[in-house]
Protein backbone atom coordinates (compact mmCIF):
# COMPACT_ATOMS: atom_id res chain seq x y z
CA UNK A 1 0.00 0.00 0.00
CA UNK A 2 1.27 3.41 -0.97
CA UNK A 3 2.02 5.83 2.49
CA UNK A 4 0.29 9.31 1.99
CA UNK A 5 3.47 10.77 2.15
CA UNK A 6 4.19 9.21 -0.72
CA UNK A 7 1.09 10.03 -2.22
CA UNK A 8 1.35 13.44 -1.43
CA UNK A 9 5.10 13.61 -3.10
CA UNK A 10 4.40 12.52 -6.25
CA UNK A 11 1.32 14.81 -6.76
CA UNK A 12 3.59 17.86 -5.85
CA UNK A 13 6.23 16.72 -8.45
CA UNK A 14 3.78 15.88 -10.76
CA UNK A 15 2.07 19.69 -10.38
CA UNK A 16 5.25 21.45 -10.28
CA UNK A 17 7.78 19.41 -12.53
CA UNK A 18 7.87 19.35 -16.27
CA UNK A 19 8.73 15.97 -17.04
CA UNK A 20 11.99 15.35 -18.95
CA UNK A 21 13.21 18.81 -18.77
CA UNK A 22 13.29 20.88 -15.92
CA UNK A 23 12.90 24.11 -16.49
CA UNK A 24 11.04 25.86 -13.54
CA UNK A 25 10.32 28.69 -14.37
CA UNK A 26 8.97 28.36 -17.54
CA UNK A 27 5.99 26.51 -15.58
CA UNK A 28 5.30 28.67 -13.15
CA UNK A 29 4.87 31.44 -15.74
CA UNK A 30 2.41 29.50 -18.13
CA UNK A 31 0.47 27.09 -15.15
CA UNK A 32 -0.33 30.27 -13.25
CA UNK A 33 -1.00 32.06 -16.38
CA UNK A 34 -3.91 29.36 -17.37
CA UNK A 35 -5.40 29.69 -13.66
CA UNK A 36 -5.81 33.31 -14.39
CA UNK A 37 -6.99 33.35 -17.78
CA UNK A 38 -9.47 30.01 -16.49
CA UNK A 39 -10.78 32.84 -13.06
CA UNK A 40 -11.60 35.60 -15.29
CA UNK A 41 -13.00 33.99 -18.70
CA UNK A 42 -15.07 31.73 -15.91
CA UNK A 43 -16.71 35.26 -14.50
CA UNK A 44 -17.23 36.80 -17.95
CA UNK A 45 -18.48 33.40 -19.44
CA UNK A 46 -20.60 31.82 -16.64
CA UNK A 47 -21.15 34.92 -14.42
CA UNK A 48 -22.28 37.37 -16.49
CA UNK A 49 -22.95 35.96 -19.83
CA UNK A 50 -24.88 32.66 -19.28
CA UNK A 51 -25.83 33.82 -15.63
CA UNK A 52 -29.91 34.58 -16.77
CA UNK A 53 -29.49 31.19 -18.98
CA UNK A 54 -27.91 28.96 -16.42
CA UNK A 55 -30.79 30.13 -13.77
CA UNK A 56 -33.17 29.81 -15.91
CA UNK A 57 -33.19 26.45 -17.13
CA UNK A 58 -31.84 24.69 -13.70
CA UNK A 59 -33.56 23.26 -11.37
CA UNK A 60 -33.67 25.37 -8.21
CA UNK A 61 -31.71 23.86 -5.40
CA UNK A 62 -30.73 24.79 -2.23
CA UNK A 63 -27.10 23.24 -3.53
CA UNK A 64 -26.53 26.17 -5.44
CA UNK A 65 -24.85 29.18 -3.36
CA UNK A 66 -25.82 32.39 -4.09
CA UNK A 67 -22.77 34.87 -5.42
CA UNK A 68 -22.71 36.32 -2.00
CA UNK A 69 -22.28 33.40 -0.20
CA UNK A 70 -19.76 31.47 -3.13
CA UNK A 71 -16.16 30.47 -1.23
CA UNK A 72 -14.01 32.28 -3.50
CA UNK A 73 -10.91 30.88 -2.32
CA UNK A 74 -12.30 27.73 -3.52
CA UNK A 75 -12.92 29.10 -6.64
CA UNK A 76 -9.69 30.81 -6.85
CA UNK A 77 -7.66 27.45 -6.37
CA UNK A 78 -10.29 25.48 -8.59
CA UNK A 79 -9.34 27.57 -11.59
CA UNK A 80 -5.41 27.14 -10.82
CA UNK A 81 -5.50 23.85 -10.67
CA UNK A 82 -8.19 23.78 -13.74
CA UNK A 83 -4.85 25.73 -15.25
CA UNK A 84 -2.03 24.01 -13.91
CA UNK A 85 -3.75 20.85 -15.61
CA UNK A 86 -3.82 22.58 -18.96
CA UNK A 87 -0.73 23.70 -18.39
CA UNK A 88 0.75 20.35 -18.20
CA UNK A 89 -0.77 18.65 -21.00
CA UNK A 90 -0.02 21.01 -23.52
CA UNK A 91 3.51 21.14 -22.09
CA UNK A 92 3.61 17.60 -22.41
CA UNK A 93 2.35 17.39 -25.50
CA UNK A 94 4.90 19.94 -27.12
CA UNK A 95 2.09 21.93 -28.18
CA UNK A 96 4.77 24.89 -29.95
CA UNK A 97 2.14 27.34 -31.47
CA UNK A 98 -1.00 29.49 -30.04
CA UNK A 99 -3.30 27.23 -32.38
CA UNK A 100 -2.22 24.13 -31.52
CA UNK A 101 -2.66 25.08 -27.49
CA UNK A 102 -5.96 26.23 -28.36
CA UNK A 103 -7.06 22.79 -29.92
CA UNK A 104 -5.45 20.79 -27.22
CA UNK A 105 -7.19 22.78 -24.44
CA UNK A 106 -10.70 22.57 -26.48
CA UNK A 107 -10.12 18.98 -26.48
CA UNK A 108 -9.25 18.58 -23.14
CA UNK A 109 -12.21 20.79 -21.70
CA UNK A 110 -14.77 18.93 -23.92
CA UNK A 111 -13.30 15.59 -22.61
CA UNK A 112 -13.27 17.29 -19.04
CA UNK A 113 -16.50 18.88 -18.64
CA UNK A 114 -18.36 15.92 -21.03
CA UNK A 115 -17.34 13.44 -18.08
CA UNK A 116 -18.14 16.01 -15.23
CA UNK A 117 -21.43 16.90 -16.61
CA UNK A 118 -22.97 13.38 -17.56
CA UNK A 119 -21.94 12.08 -13.96
CA UNK A 120 -23.48 14.98 -12.53
CA UNK A 121 -26.34 14.96 -14.43
CA UNK A 122 -26.73 10.62 -13.74
CA UNK A 123 -26.50 11.28 -9.92
CA UNK A 124 -28.30 14.98 -9.69
CA UNK A 125 -31.72 16.41 -11.07
CA UNK A 126 -30.46 20.02 -11.24
CA UNK A 127 -29.70 20.46 -14.75
CA UNK A 128 -31.15 19.13 -18.29
CA UNK A 129 -29.92 18.27 -21.38
CA UNK A 130 -29.98 21.81 -22.52
CA UNK A 131 -27.62 23.21 -19.58
CA UNK A 132 -25.39 20.41 -20.27
CA UNK A 133 -25.03 21.41 -23.87
CA UNK A 134 -24.44 24.83 -23.54
CA UNK A 135 -22.22 24.27 -20.64
CA UNK A 136 -19.82 21.96 -22.91
CA UNK A 137 -19.59 24.34 -25.87
CA UNK A 138 -19.07 26.82 -22.98
CA UNK A 139 -16.09 25.17 -21.97
CA UNK A 140 -15.07 24.21 -25.26
CA UNK A 141 -14.74 27.87 -26.17
CA UNK A 142 -13.27 28.95 -22.49
CA UNK A 143 -10.11 26.15 -22.20
CA UNK A 144 -9.71 27.12 -26.54
CA UNK A 145 -8.76 30.07 -25.04
CA UNK A 146 -7.48 29.23 -22.34
CA UNK A 147 -4.78 26.59 -23.81
CA UNK A 148 -3.77 29.46 -26.68
CA UNK A 149 -2.80 31.83 -23.68
CA UNK A 150 -0.63 29.34 -22.47
CA UNK A 151 0.93 28.49 -25.31
CA UNK A 152 1.52 31.89 -26.34
CA UNK A 153 2.78 32.46 -22.71
CA UNK A 154 5.40 29.79 -23.57
CA UNK A 155 6.39 31.15 -26.46
CA UNK A 156 7.39 33.96 -25.00
CA UNK A 157 9.65 32.05 -22.43
CA UNK A 158 11.32 30.32 -25.14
Amino acid sequence: MISKKMSLSFIVHFLITKPYNYEHEKNYCRRPSGGVTFFLLGWLVYGILLMDFMSANSRQSPAFRTQEDMIMWAMILGNLAYGFLLAYVINRGGDGTVMQGATTGAITGALITTGVDLMLHAQLDIWGKKVIAVDILASIVVTGIVGAVIAWVSSKMK
